[in-house]
């Protein structure tokens, strides 16, 4: 099959991506409830550990370590999972993953991985968690459950909203660059960090600071 280039569609229609209509129900998750559950679950939880564990106070820094490796998680996944095989091609795995975002990108049904598997996947990362950390897993888990409803929360916005004014225009540049020219470029949507790091920022930012 060839590419879908021709079913881009910026106007924030959709399309079916299965013919069960189960299947296709269950695919579809509203952002801002997905997103507010999972930082209030974050809070939460750092917050009861901090009550009710006896732990030292540098624990808490367990919460930014946490947020940091979410985002090396986020820019890895987006680079050679969503981004590998034939991700362009309708009936792939990876197109019904990440494909049809970069075809229907305003598609707000589609913006966010569907909340149950999201939970499935966050209890399975905090039993690793758990396995190496012990109790500290309660100070670290918080902070990567909460830098991924940061991640959904730029994501949400960059698709559903005008360019902002500060630091959240650059992020927002950032993202729209991969959508629009640069898609094997430009993988961190929370963060440029380490699209710095492995040296795949697209052309125009980097020539804007060669200049």
């Amino acid at each position: 099959m060839k590419k879908n280039e021709s079913r881009k569609d910026y106007s924030g229609k959709q399309v079916s991506l299965f013919r069960n209509s189960f299947f296709e129900r269950i695919t579809k998750t509203n952002p801002l409830v997905a997103i507010s559950s999972y930082i209030v679950i974050s809070i939460g939880m750092i917050v009861w550990a901090g009550i009710y564990m006896e732990i030292s106070p540098g624990a808490y820094l367990l919460f930014p370590a946490g947020w940091i490796i979410f985002t090396l998680i986020e820019y890895l996944a987006h680079r050679y999972a969503y981004h590998s095989g034939e991700y362009r091609v309708e009936g792939h795995w990876q197109y019904k993953v990440h494909g049809y975002h970069h075809d229907f990108p305003k598609d707000e049904e589609r913006l966010v991985m569907p909340i149950w598997l999201a939970f499935i996947l966050s209890g399975l990362f905090f039993g690793v968690f758990y396995m190496f950390l012990g109790k500290y897993a309660f100070f670290f888990f918080p902070g990567f459950l909460f830098g991924y409803g940061y991640y959904l929360l730029i994501h949400y916005l960059v698709h559903a909203y005008k360019p902002p004014k500060g630091y959240f225009r650059f992020l927002w540049r950032h993202h729209q660059l991969h959508h629009s020219k640069f898609e094997n470029s430009a993988f961190g949507v929370s963060t440029r960090l380490w699209d710095m790091v492995f040296h795949t920022m697209p052309k125009h930012a980097r020539m804007s600071k060669s200049h």
